[in-house]
């Protein structure tokens, strides 16, 4: 069944939303990467869009959703970026433990960016 599709349920992008935002919150890359996509697509608010696909990268969404965040980054501002790092981490903060604010820096600064839930929380 899925929402986004319509199968097997009528179509519904709320409920869709609202199914991925729950998983998201259970840290589900793919439904941050989905939040991401409709963040960027529909909502056309890029910083959510970076939220989402710097997150689904955390919890292991691997290339797919670097390879998005960088594309939506590469269209933001410097202040943009500053508040996509900051809901970011607040956000892994309130549902996951470790320090992702290290990690961040990197991408701020267009270096390569890392993967937080393999970083060594010391």
């Amino acid at each position: 069944m899925s929402y986004e599709t319509g199968l097997g349920v009528p179509k519904d992008r709320s409920k869709a939303f609202s199914w991925n935002f729950e998983a998201a919150q259970q840290g589900d890359a793919s439904a941050h990467i989905k939040l991401g996509s409709f963040n960027y697509r529909i909502m056309q608010d890029k910083v959510e869009a970076f939220k989402h696909y710097s997150l689904g990268e955390a919890f292991g969404g691997g290339d797919k959703a670097a390879e998005k965040r960088e594309l939506v980054a590469k269209e933001m501002t410097d202040a943009q970026l500053i508040k996509a790092h900051e809901l970011t981490t607040e956000w892994y903060e309130e549902y996951n433990a470790g320090d992702f604010k290290v990690c961040l820096q990197f991408h701020f600064f267009r270096r390569p960016s890392c993967n937080p839930v393999q970083t060594d929380p010391g």
